[in-house]
């Protein structure tokens, strides 16, 4: 329990602590020493990263596992290496909190962004499109009132936040008060029930329904319901690249990976075949990666997400999703058996020995995969390759997806096995794109974690400038590496892994 008077420094970094945060990702710059002071009192533990991009990343998976990120840049340069990891977030709804430090309000001239008009800030006005509320704590009167209005519109709409602190106002005093209630945006009853209606009357008229989940299924704590519908109704359920894990995948009905073009044969039959597709929360640059426009008729979709609701090509305004969905689920809705791809997953020859392909790696990573670990897939061949691994159980699958930032798995396998210790990260990325934040494997050691980083060299690359634990270039090789990771604990285990050409 908060006492009755605190400084904003103080309130802040508690409140912080109170909403499950015990992490902070701090990036080296000017006016945030003190704030990170009151983090440290505050029992946040506060990690320097070796680049501030990674910091920015660390802050966004940490907050896709917890609910709740935080990145910290002193003012100017070290909070503009935040602009592209928020970009993501707010891209990919991760809750992530930047605060920015800032000069003194008596100080403007000690710094080049600053004209002499602090409300006018700069640095704000670049984070004002990558984030759902943002506010400048430079008034002691309606400070705690600022920080509770961010932290509410970021939990309610699953997207970034801004607090800026001048630091001569750290130790301002104010009094509280109750925290203020998160604002709900409660569903329109008659637009609610329409939209049930209209939902179920396609459903129940289709012959090969199908839902299609995407990311905000766990932003918005859907599963459950999901898995109602998907139960009690029948209806099979393929996912995203961004979505991958959102429900565990063994469950009956599972389809697989839809990617558009990408996807494998079955699985994008099932979807574009259908004559009524259910898509939940799935964004569309989800459906599309790589720029190939799906093959979906909008008169046979209904369209669910956070900011929207269409039914065939009726909009529905003041709807939440989670009350459509949950509502969609509560419905006697015609059962049918769930469907299997009908050419089932590949299959590929995992006994032998012999160079690797990619397909014979991804096959051996499989049977390797255990409960306890999280899949960490960078961007490109990578997470391609790993959209058919089998995650078991909910939020096991890590990848920006949508956005696509290189360089983003190595550093959010430091946050999240921050956020949850129990799982052990096997980090899958380019050789090409190692380089970029490979570096932070030093803070992954000097914290004590233990990611497993798979890199992944195409044939027509050099490879032997990579750093390594070992270097893979058969099956057999491949296991015995595996297994050396497994039994090291406390520091990170990197394979290098030499792939051949794909057989014919």
């Amino acid at each position: 329990m908060m006492p009755e008077q605190l400084t904003i420094g103080e309130y802040l970094t508690e409140r912080l602590y109170d909403l499950g945060v015990r992490h902070v990702f701090a990036v080296p710059g000017p006016f945030v020493g003190e704030l990170i002071v009151r983090c440290d009192a505050a029992g946040l533990t506060v990690v320097r990263p070796i680049d501030g991009q990674s910091a920015g990343f660390m802050a966004d998976a940490y907050a896709r596992m917890r609910g709740l990120g935080v990145a910290i840049g002193g003012y100017g340069v070290g909070a503009l290496q935040l602009v592209n990891p928020i970009a993501q977030a707010y891209a990919e709804r991760s809750p992530v909190l930047v605060i920015g430090g800032a000069p003194g309000l008596a100080e403007p001239e000690l710094h080049p962004l600053l004209d002499g008009r602090h409300d006018a800030s700069p640095q704000r006005q670049v984070f004002a499109p990558l984030t759902a509320a943002r506010a400048a704590l430079d008034d002691p009167d309606v400070a705690f009132r600022e920080i509770e209005r961010v932290l509410a519109v970021m939990q309610r709409e699953t997207h970034p936040g801004y607090l800026e602190i001048p630091r001569d106002v750290l130790d301002a005093a104010g009094h509280p008060g109750p925290a203020p209630r998160a604002a709900v945006t409660q569903s329109d009853p008659r637009a609610l029930e329409a939209a049930l209606n209209d939902a179920t009357a396609m459903l129940d008229a289709a012959e090969r329904p199908v839902m299609v989940l995407g990311v905000e299924v766990q932003r918005f704590g859907l599963q459950d319901p999901v898995l109602r519908l998907l139960a009690n109704a029948g209806i099979p359920a393929a996912v995203t690249l961004l979505g991958k894990s959102v429900i565990g995948e063994e469950v009956p009905g599972f389809l697989g990976v839809y990617a558009g073009a990408g996807s494998r044969p079955a699985v994008r039959d099932a979807v574009e075949s259908s004559d009524a597709v259910l898509l939940i929360g799935a964004r569309p640059t989800d459906l599309n990666p790589g720029g190939m426009v799906p093959r979906l008729d909008p008169v046979h979709s209904i369209d669910a997400r956070g900011d929207r609701l269409a039914i065939g090509y009726h909009t529905y305004g003041k709807v939440r999703l989670a009350d459509f969905i949950t509502g969609l689920a509560a419905r006697d809705l015609r059962r049918r058996e769930p469907m299997t791809p009908r050419d089932g997953e590949p299959t590929v020859d995992t006994l032998s020995d012999g160079p690797l392909t990619r397909d014979r790696l991804f096959a051996r990573l499989a049977s390797f995969l255990t409960d306890e670990m999280v899949v960490i897939a960078d961007p490109g061949e990578s997470l391609f390759a790993a959209a058919d691994l089998p995650i078991r159980l909910c939020s096991e699958f890590m990848s920006p997806a949508s956005y696509g930032a290189r360089g983003f798995a190595i550093p959010a396998s430091i946050g999240v096995q921050l956020a949850e210790p129990e799982l052990r990260p096997i980090v899958l990325i380019e050789a090409s794109a190692f380089p970029m934040t490979g570096a932070e494997l030093a803070t992954a050691s000097a914290l004590g974690l233990d990611p497993i980083v798979v890199v992944l060299h195409q044939p027509s690359e050099m490879h032997e400038s990579l750093p390594a634990d070992t270097i893979v270039r058969t099956s057999a090789e491949l296991d015995v590496s595996l297994n050396e990771a497994l039994d090291r604990s406390g520091s990170p285990y990197l394979l290098s892994v030499l792939l051949t050409a794909s057989e014919s």
